[in-house]
């Protein structure tokens, strides 16, 4: 989901931005996918962090 997220998110940057993609939705979704692509970023790291402590 990681991957996806930011992917996605650099997906539509670079359809906002080079392709001049206009939307109403658009600036929002890219941040909701960098928002999820942060969170589970942390839970990844959460975890490690966990397991490894064990």
């Amino acid at each position: 989901m990681l991957v996806y997220n930011a992917a996605a998110a650099a997906i539509l940057v670079y359809a906002g931005v080079r392709l001049k993609l206009q939307s109403t939705l658009l600036w929002p979704a890219i941040v909701m996918h960098w928002i999820l692509a942060g969170w589970c970023l942390v839970n990844l790291w959460i975890t490690r962090r966990k397991l490894s402590d064990v």
